[in-house]
């Protein structure tokens, strides 16, 4: 670490401070797909233009327009965490997201379903199905950084997850037969309460967030599924996005396969050629990913 790094404090999106390091950046770098050479040079650039106080939000973007000049997928893939929180504010998107990933699982899926519990009826946001496997998510939508999935949370999923599982089991009795297995989960797309993380490993709740667990989190769920939202597409302008979403296109499989939607939100058709071009760059580096 050089004397300037080990000088400068950077404030997070919680508002702590904490010393730059040269170790994180590189390996969200890395983590996108950004070649060695091209993590030195943004690393290098970043170090020379630090100062004190700087934000990670800062920090971020520096590396981002840096990226963006390489014109590749990594751009899109280093805004990744970015992206999804650009699919709100409406929390339904985020729901479609998680519904195509356990869909790519092999499971079938009901967005917004009903379902009956013991006590009350209850919303469920994703509902999946694979055999004996009956999968509950709750999913937790945050469209700005510094927010926690905390331990009231936590505990509300796993109450209406009870209510639920006790009305199967009932049903289950009455018609002579073994209950399906089944599990509550927690999807977020925000960081965990270490109080939530204690009470789900305690409960044996599964419970997902951005970088939680380890492995399995929601950033490599979504990488590993291919789903990439088309948030994080960097040829289309944010308004044209907010329009796509509002017409239920959300993945970049989805406009991939509804280009010409793209024209009645004023695209032309080059610049609609780029969108295509970019599309296709992030799906053959899901390819090249997945046969590493």
């Amino acid at each position: 670490m050089t004397n300037k790094e080990t000088e400068i404090w950077i404030i997070k999106a919680s508002g702590k401070r904490e010393l730059f390091a040269k170790e994180k950046l590189e390996r969200s770098l890395s983590k996108a797909g950004a070649s060695k050479n091209v993590v030195e040079k943004i690393v290098s650039k970043t170090i020379a233009e630090l100062e004190d106080g700087m934000t990670t939000e800062q920090i971020y973007a520096q590396a981002f327009k840096e990226l963006r000049r390489t014109k590749s997928a990594v751009a899109s893939r280093y805004s990744l965490r970015k992206a999804v929180m650009a699919m709100g504010p409406s929390g339904f998107p985020f729901e479609q997201l998680l519904g195509a990933i356990f869909k790519s699982k092999g499971y079938k899926v009901e967005v917004g379903g009903i379902l009956q519990g013991a006590c009350i009826d209850h919303e469920v946001d994703v509902i999946a199905e694979k055999g004996e496997q009956h999968i509950f998510v709750e999913a937790k939508f945050h469209n700005q950084l510094g927010i926690k999935t905390d331990l009231k949370v936590a505990l509300y999923v796993q109450a209406r997850f009870q209510d639920i599982k006790k009305a199967h089991e009932i049903r289950a009795e009455k018609e002579g037969r073994k209950p399906h297995f089944h599990e509550g989960w927690l999807v977020t797309n925000t960081k965990l309460t270490s109080k939530a993380k204690e009470y789900s490993e305690c409960r044996g709740q599964v419970i997902i967030g951005w970088d939680y667990p380890k492995h399995g989190n929601l950033e490599e769920m979504i990488i590993e599924s291919g789903l990439h939202p088309l948030t994080c597409l960097t040829t289309i302008s944010d308004k044209q996005k907010r329009g796509l979403l509002e017409q239920d296109v959300v993945l970049c499989r989805d406009l991939k396969n509804n280009l010409h939607i793209l024209k009645t939100l004023g695209v032309v058709d080059d610049k609609i050629k780029e969108v295509e071009e970019e599309i296709d760059s992030i799906c053959k580096q899901h390819t090249r990913d997945s046969s590493r």
